[in-house]
């Protein structure tokens, strides 16, 4: 039964978050469609390639993707902004003079690396 949001139904939802993750689309297919250990390869690898040749599939696997790729950023980010404060502090409040003019030597490289 497919889903008002998009249409997809939880299996197709399953597959899309797997190749999302990056599984290949025959093992998404498999672990979606829970295939017995019988089922011909071929099959399951043409089924998957028809399955993400549909465009709401394809669209959905494309959105979680971005998403992902949205939070890996914003990690980023995140760690980048600690290590700079964390540069900044020790500047301020460093025990030695040395570990003082370290932590500015450090900030003033990573702000050569970003501009």
């Amino acid at each position: 039964m497919a889903t008002q949001k998009n249409d997809l139904t939880p299996r197709q939802q399953h597959f899309c978050r797997c190749v999302a993750s990056g599984m290949a689309q025959a093992q998404a297919y498999r672990e979606a469609y829970d295939c017995v250990d019988g089922s011909l390869s071929k099959t399951q690898q043409e089924s998957a390639s028809r399955l993400m040749s549909r465009p709401k599939v394809r669209a959905r696997v494309e959105a979680l993707i971005r998403q992902k790729e949205r939070g890996l950023i914003a990690a980023s980010l995140s760690d980048r902004e600690h290590v700079l404060k964390t540069f900044r502090d020790m500047i301020d409040e460093g025990s030695t003079d040395q570990s003082r003019l370290r932590a500015a030597e450090l900030l003033g490289k990573n702000h050569r690396c970003v501009h």
